[in-house]
Order: structure tokens, then C-alpha cells, then sequence
């Protein structure tokens, strides 16, 4: 499998140096360029998580194991190692990160969900946290953070949202918020209950936009637009989406197979295995050069050679803050742990 990578890359967080296995070795300067088009970046036997952050990116694939590109900040060294990545019986995320600071951890032993200051607190083991539990004892199956709060997934397709409580953010939420239902604590998103195509099966999250897609592949949007997005004078088609509650998007009368959320960019694989990106572009982050496109308001098809060629598809899309990252396997391959022949339809 391969993993490609376009965007920010300051702190050459798209970069992987180990012998064979770096596909596009580090620049030698002192200050690394950007990505300004899906690269190749690491190849292994099999990628099964990738974990991006603002300086650094971690990588969990076999046989390599736990991989870091990038600048892990002084004092998160140890946090960065007890992130634990997916696994058979493990949850997508069970340890996500708001941009304010807010750390969020979830224990699949007690179904119980426990909030923390800072990610300092969880590692340390202090007592200073706040523990929720879904109800009727619901599992989740997939947590996410956004700038100013989270949402999780439950094993029966109910989405739960909190956060900030702060108004100016309540869009984020997707629900009333209310006596019964406060914005800090996890609450039911009734918009994304019976829907046509069934519950929901995965979330992301990244700035102030959330998104659901369902069990039938369709793709729904909330939130509001970032104070990066609302100063550019392009128009954009989020515009139309972003609202306190979820919205049904429709791309190109296509089913989406995988969504990925940066801070202000968005990218949506769909089941016939095209890429589509939309939103900010201002690192390179969807693919294109930035002094060509900045800006991207529409959602865009994006080609990438490399892929397209050679009997490979996209397995999975992944986005970090100003970055995004794009799962790539063969036709016959082992796919996220599992041996099976993978067909070009992801149906």
C-alpha cells in the first residue's frame, strides 16, 4: 500500500525518511517546501491509520509499526506514543484532540467517555476531567474533534455533538441546545436519526464543518464557516451546507465512499473511485498548485497519476489541519488488514 500526501509541510510532516520505504525523500533546507500535489510519501505492506497534526503526522502500518513525520512540540513526545491507532477491536480514534486544546478519550471496557483540560492531563492520570456516558450504555464506534468540540459515532448510527458553550459556535452542533440538552454535554443529533439510506456509519470532523455519511452512501454536511473562509471574497459551494443542522450534499449525483475534513478544506472519495476536493488552497492541501488555485469553491475532480495507472485505488482520504493524505492500494491487495480482491468499485 502507499500513502500520498499534499500540502503544508513546514515541519516536513509529509515526510517520511526510512531507506526503500520514502517514496519522495526530504528537500535538504532548512525550511521545507509545501506539497502542491498528491505525492507519494510512504510505501508498506499494509497502512492501517493515519493520524495528522498541525507539525507532524503518525502512521500506523505493518510490518514498520508506529511512524512519525514531523515535530513532535517538546512536552507531547510521550502523548504522541500512547496514541493508540486502529486495530481489530479497537475504535478508529479513541483519543482526539479540539483545536482550543480540549482532549477527549474514550475506554471500550466502560463505555464511558472522559474529557480532559489538555492532553497533558489523560497521560498523567490527574483527576482533573469530566466523564459522560452515552445513553442506554451505547458503545461508540468512532469519536472526532473539530475546533471547538466533538462528536461521536454510537453502534446503532446515532450521532452525538458537544462543545464550546458558546453561541457563536452553536452551528457546530447540529441540534437545539437547551436545559435537557446543553452544548457541553454529548446529545443526541436527531437530524442524522432514520435517515433514507439508512444510519450513520462514519463522521469527520476539522474546523467548524462536521459531516455523516450513511450506511447508503450518502453524505450529509453542518457547521459554519471558518473566519478563514468567511474572508475570501471567492464564493464557495460550503456556503450552501453550512447550517446548524445537517444537509444532504450531492456531488456529481455520485455515492461517497469516504469524507476527510481539514481546518477549511474538504475531500470526498466517491464509490467509483474519483477524488473531489473543495475549500482552501492556499498549501496546496487539495492537490493543485496554490498560486493557480487558492481558493476552490466548487467541488473539483482531482487525478492522480501515480493512482491511476497501474491497477491501484484509494482505499481511504484523510485530512489534516492545512494537509490532506490519500490511502492508496493495489487491486489485489491486503486492504486494512484483511486479504480480499479489491474490485475498482468500493460498492
Amino acid at each position: 500500500m502507499e500513502l500520498y500526501a499534499s500540502g503544508f509541510n513546514a515541519w516536513n510532516q509529509l515526510h517520511f525518511d526510512h531507506h526503500s520505504n520514502t517514496a519522495s525523500p526530504p528537500p535538504e533546507k532548512t525550511e521545507p517546501d509545501d506539497i502542491h500535489a498528491f505525492t507519494c510519501v510512504l510505501r508498506d505492506e499494509v497502512i492501517d491509520h493515519v493520524r495528522p497534526f498541525l507539525s507532524y503526522t503518525l502512521v500506523n502500518s505493518r510490518p514498520m509499526g508506529l511512524r512519525s513525520a514531523g515535530m513532535i512540540p517538546k512536552g507531547r513526545e510521550e502523548a504522541a506514543l500512547r496514541i493508540r491507532t486502529a486495530g481489530d477491536d479497537e475504535i478508529p480514534t479513541n483519543f482526539v484532540e479540539a483545536s482550543n486544546g480540549i482532549v477527549v478519550a474514550y475506554d471500550n471496557a466502560t463505555n464511558s467517555i472522559t474529557q480532559h483540560p489538555s492532553i497533558h492531563d489523560p497521560i498523567s492520570n490527574t483527576d482533573n476531567k469530566t466523564s459522560f456516558s452515552l445513553p442506554q450504555g451505547q458503545a461508540i464506534t468512532q469519536l472526532v474533534s473539530y475546533s471547538t468540540g466533538f462528536a461521536a459515532l454510537s453502534t446503532s448510527g446515532q450521532v452525538y455533538t458537544w462543545g464550546a458553550a458558546d453561541e457563536r459556535y452553536a452551528a457546530c452542533l447540529g441540534r437545539e441546545v437547551d436545559p435537557q440538552n446543553p452544548a457541553t454535554v454529548p446529545s443526541h443529533v436527531p437530524d442524522l436519526a432514520d435517515l433514507p439510506t439508512g444510519p450513520t456509519r462514519k463522521l469527520s470532523a476539522g474546523g467548524y464543518t462536521l459531516a455523516a455519511l450513511t450506511a447508503g452512501n450518502d453524505l450529509y454536511i453542518w457547521g459554519q464557516p471558518s473566519p478563514a473562509s468567511a474572508s475570501k471574497s471567492s464564493p464557495t459551494i460550503l456556503a450552501d451546507y453550512l447550517t446548524d443542522r445537517p444537509t444532504p450534499v450531492d456531488i456529481n449525483n455520485k455515492d461517497i465512499a469516504d469524507i476527510a475534513i481539514g481546518d477549511d478544506h474538504l475531500l470526498a472519495l466517491t464509490t467509483d473511485n474519483e477524488l473531489y476536493v473543495v475549500g482552501d488552497n492556499s498549501s496546496g492541501q487539495l492537490g493543485f498548485p496554490p498560486d493557480t488555485k487558492s481558493f476552490i469553491g466548487e467541488w473539483t475532480l482531482v487525478h492522480i497519476p501515480g493512482v491511476e495507472q497501474g491497477g491501484k485505488s484509494i482505499a481511504a482520504v484523510v485530512a489534516g489541519p492545512r494537509n490532506s493524505f490519500v490511502i492508496v492500494r493495489s487491486n489485489d491487495t491486503y486492504r486494512f488488514g484483511r486479504k480480499e480482491k479489491v474490485n475498482k468499485s468500493l460498492n
